[in-house]
């Protein structure tokens, strides 16, 4: 796909360039920002597509700090307080001066990929366009300080001279290790599996451009984690089977492949072939360049990973209305296709996942065209489109910041909506940039909460951003943060519960955030991040005593999956020999059960003790163990038998 980049290029470029005035009439009271911000990028530099992190990054510093690159190749971390803490050079060595003055358009990822206790940020950097001679590649940063730990340069494509490297760096620890591994894909037709010091695992030839973001989840119940992307093809005759113009989706192992000429896993149009390589399923064909960045999650909650991609904006050449106008599911373990999700227009957006209706089930948002230069016909807005799993449309929407009447029509060229409760009513919303700001959405009804007039409550001024906003709790006081950055500045906004107000519905915890930033969470490993949940120590307890032998106690534990303190309380004690020690408290917490035989006869006895909670109680499935099942509420079953004669054996024990 040669002219991929350069026609993908001037198309951003025109975004830009066409930028319309403001759309003016009674605007929504601006959202206060956090102190300190918005925050200068030092030396002048400007973020355009470069999507922020919020994450621990720089231990010694208070709560949460921010983390973009810029268009000029600089990696930027700021403090809570809107402090610059340290800034690097990506690549370290600056190249000339790019055609359109990016020499990266990338985001960072932010894990400990080397076990040492001390978060780092993975990035990758070069240009969209060949011609630029701009080297492209991956670099790590220590989180403490912006050392560089390591930088992996990417060797120029054979045939284009390609060697940019747009997709974001996911980070996993796959094998339970304690160490990550970094996936990615480059403009050389080429996607890289890296350990966690640089070295190359091994590499995959697709034959054509990545701009997909990879995710990591183990799809085959391995306990190791699989990695899964999407890539384009160009229409190839002479290949068996041939290739048509458009793109796959791949699932792959993430061994360590013996033998491999050069570590380099070779194309191949058949996808039996590349099954000797660790390859698990391949997509069909697809008529279309597969841009989007895959997501996956158990959608439905029955113990079964699914995946979820969009596919992009490229192919027709001609011209014409766009191929490819939707969101497939697929089964994670097979591939197999469940349902395909409507598209009105083309997009090349990735999808969020999060519970928007309130169902308990997690829900699927994207943005999708509305540039009529792109997609002929289009309604010239930013569109974004929420879906059940089951494939009904909740709704479809405009997001406006009063960048012309209905936002950014090229809002879904490599952006993607975020997913949470940041008015903390306990309902979802949906955040995406739209031109001069960030639109936030009911995520009921699509509705725009944060105004549709210039300025809007989330407003950049007359600055234009085309990156994927973040949200995060970045100064610890349990509420959460809307960042994004556009210009010479990172914008962080706060309380927005005073300015954003949705509809109430679900039970899902205040703050609740399914999908806060770009594919996920921090490592962009496209998967939902933990999020708070009532854990117990035990499922139920069964106990075995002599008749009237003392009372005995049992304790069980109650903790929270994620960061931060949850309540819980006591609903229901059923049976009068069993007795809990409190009707409720915080996490983390003990429940003392004490069951009583005092005169009873020998036999069995049922009990039970139900508890409720401010967030769900999270559970093994019997679906398939590491698969969680949240529930409102959770009964705990006690059962108690007594007998006339009760032995013990006691094992002796030795320690030294």
């Amino acid at each position: 796909m040669k002219h991929c980049i350069a026609r993908i290029c001037a198309a951003l470029l025109v975004c830009v360039a066409l930028a319309p005035s403001p759309s003016r009439a009674q605007s929504t009271a601006a959202a206060p920002f956090l102190p300190g911000f918005p925050a200068t990028l030092p030396g002048g530099t400007q973020i355009d597509r470069q999507s922020p992190v919020i994450a621990d990054i720089v231990p010694a510093s208070a709560g949460k700090e921010i983390a973009s690159a810029t268009n000029q190749g600089t990696l930027a971390v700021f403090s809570s307080g809107g402090a610059l803490l340290w800034q690097a050079q990506v690549p370290p060595s600056l190249c000339a001066n790019p055609t359109d003055g990016s020499r990266m358009q990338n985001a960072p990822a932010v894990g400990d990929i080397d076990g040492d206790g001390a978060p780092d940020l993975v990035i990758g950097y070069g240009t969209l366009d060949k011609k630029d001679g701009c080297p492209g590649g991956v670099a790590a940063f220590d989180g403490r300080n912006g050392a560089l730990k390591w930088n992996f340069p990417v060797v120029l494509g054979k045939d284009d001279g390609a060697q940019g490297v747009f997709s974001v760096a996911a980070l996993a620890d796959v094998d339970g290790s304690g160490k990550m591994k970094i996936a990615f894909g480059a403009f050389n037709r080429t996607f890289y599996l890296l350990d966690f010091n640089g070295a190359l695992v091994w590499r995959f030839d697709a034959a054509d451009t990545i701009w997909s973001s990879p995710a990591f989840a183990d799809l085959d119940g391995d306990k190791r984690l699989d990695v899964v992307f999407g890539s384009d093809i160009s229409a190839n005759s002479r290949l068996k089977p041939p290739t048509i113009n458009g793109g796959f989706i791949y699932a792959f192992k993430t061994l360590p492949i013996a033998g491999l000429a050069n570590s380099t896993i070779p194309f191949d149009s058949d996808p039996a072939k590349l099954s000797k390589y660790g390859l698990i399923w391949r997509t069909p064909n697809y008529d279309q360049a597969v841009f989007s960045s895959p997501a996956i999650a158990d959608l439905d909650g029955d113990g079964s990973l699914e995946v979820v991609s969009g596919s992009g904006c490229f192919f027709p050449l001609a011209g014409g209305p766009m191929n490819g106008k939707w969101v497939k599911i697929y089964n994670a373990a097979t591939g197999a296709e469940l349902r395909t999700l409507a598209l009105p227009y083309c997009s090349a957006s990735s999808p969020a996942l999060g519970d928007l209706d309130g169902d308990g089930k997690l829900d699927i948002a994207i943005n999708v065209s509305g540039d009529g230069n792109v997609e002929p016909g289009a309604n010239g807005g930013c569109n974004v489109l929420a879906f059940r799993a089951d494939g009904t449309k909740l709704w479809q929407a405009t997001a406006k910041t009063g960048y012309g009447e209905n936002g950014d029509p090229g809002c879904d060229s490599l952006q993607a909506p975020v997913i949470a409760d940041v008015d903390g009513n306990g309902s979802a919303e949906v955040l995406t940039v739209s031109g001069f700001g960030v639109a936030v959405l009911d995520g009921g009804n699509g509705a725009v909460l944060s105004g549709s007039a210039f300025p809007s409550a989330l407003s950049f001024g007359q600055v234009v951003s085309h990156a994927t906003p973040a949200v995060g709790d970045m100064n610890g006081d349990g509420t959460l943060e809307v960042a994004a950055g556009a210009g010479g500045a990172m914008f962080v906004w706060t309380n927005l519960a005073n300015t954003i107000k949705s509809g109430a519905r679900g039970s899902n915890p205040a703050y609740y955030a399914p999908w806060p930033m770009f594919h996920g969470n921090p490592q962009r490993t496209g998967t939902p991040p933990a999020q708070p949940s009532l854990r117990l120590s035990a499922r139920g307890l069964d106990a075995l005593l002599k008749t009237d032998s003392a009372a005995r106690s049992y304790i069980i534990g109650v903790s929270n999956s994620a960061a931060g303190a949850l309540s819980w309380s006591l609903s229901d004690v059923s049976g009068a020999w069993l007795k809990a020690s409190a009707s409720g408290g915080s996490t983390p917490g003990s429940i003392f059960v004490t069951v009583d035989p005092s005169g009873l006869k020998s036999g069995s006895y049922q009990g039970s003790i139900t508890l409720t909670g401010n967030a769900p109680f999270s559970l093994l499935a019997a679906a398939g163990e590491g698969v969680e099942a949240a529930q409102s509420s959770f009964t705990l079953n006690v059962q108690l038998r007594v007998a006339d004669n009760v032995s013990s054996v006691y094992l002796p024990f030795a320690a030294r």
